[in-house]
């Protein structure tokens, strides 16, 4: 067994698995597909073992593919580390961060925050990634990601959390429409707008299960008229009276300031929500990734198991 494969075949060959295709893979790397394919078919020969099984629909990793990928996803995530902390005393040298979140942290906290970081770290590299909450989870478990938010109560298992950015989730309504009326006669609730039309965030989106989930329970199906990828785009077709949407009260209020819409809050108490902030341990993150996490977190952040990365600056960085 000779090994004969570098950083950029193993990189190739999770994300091949992760998107369970030589196609998807190639493309994250942005590989030909003749190159990718070539890549890990010298893998495969140089350990004399197949690494995935091929099938209709994809790819597959057997049982040596799947052990590969455990030890790649460490040793890559060792490598990460190391870069981190020469990207410290190194001009020129990019730290690459990879930060997995939800709807609401990818199009109302990161870009906020991470204005001041990203001027403040030339010598860091973010790949933010929107993902449902159980995928952040398994990446940051499996080291294939160093940072991710997900909603307050996903179940994060083993890893260390902050809680932080506290709202309320909102109806998003034309004017003139109909609930308008009801909310001045009685506190609104999210069943009252079971039956109306939609405009919903994409299929996944955790927000969007939320209301799906609880309509469900109530025997009832949510009527889409079409599913967008952000809060801009939902306000834009409520404006223009096409449907109703559900979102956050924070990107609600930013928004009517320059659309036609009017925000409803919910009485229901189970609309309160707030983010979390998880990594998979605080002590072993290399400078640039603390101060990443303090720039996320920000003044209104409630620690939630470790003590706040605040306290551990470049002085306090691990061994």
């Amino acid at each position: 067994m000779n090994f004969r494969f570098d950083l950029t075949d193993l990189r190739l060959y999770l994300a091949v698995v992760e998107a369970g295709s030589i196609t998807g893979g190639a493309a994250a790397m942005q590989l030909g597909l003749a190159a990718a394919s070539a890549r890990v078919l010298a893998m495969e020969g140089s350990l004399g073992l197949p690494l995935l099984t091929r099938e209709a629909r994809g790819v597959r990793p057997t049982a040596a593919g799947q052990a590969l990928v455990l030890h790649a996803r460490a040793l890559l995530q060792q490598m990460a580390l190391l870069q981190g902390s020469l990207a410290e005393h190194t001009p020129g040298l990019k730290a690459p961060i990879r930060l997995l979140c939800n709807t609401v942290a990818l199009h109302e906290v990161i870009p906020d925050r991470l204005a001041d970081f990203l001027l403040d770290h030339p010598q860091v590299n973010l790949l933010v990634q929107e993902r449902p909450g159980h995928e952040v989870v398994n990446a940051l478990i499996e080291g294939a990601a160093e940072v991710g938010i997900v909603r307050e109560h996903t179940d994060i298992f083993e890893l260390e959390s902050f809680i932080f950015h506290p709202d309320r989730l909102v109806l998003v309504l034309p004017p003139r429409h109909a609930l308008c009326s009801l909310a001045r006669e009685r506190p609104l609730l999210l069943e009252d707008a079971d039956g109306c039309d939609v405009i919903g965030l994409r299929a996944g989106a955790a927000l969007q299960d939320i209301w799906d989930s609880r309509a469900a329970q109530r025997g009832r199906r949510l009527n889409y008229r079409v599913r967008v990828g952000s809060f801009d785009e939902q306000c834009r077709l409520v404006a223009a009276g096409a449907g109703i949407a559900l979102m956050p009260g924070s990107s609600a209020e930013r928004l009517a300031r320059s659309a036609d819409i009017a925000v409803l809050p919910l009485a229901d108490g189970s609309t309160r929500f707030a983010l979390r902030l998880c990594v998979r341990r605080l002590a072993d993150l290399p400078a640039p990734t603390l101060r990443l996490v303090a720039a996320l977190l920000g003044p209104d952040a409630a620690a939630a198991g470790p003590a706040p990365p605040d306290a551990r600056r470049p002085a306090a960085e691990p061994a």
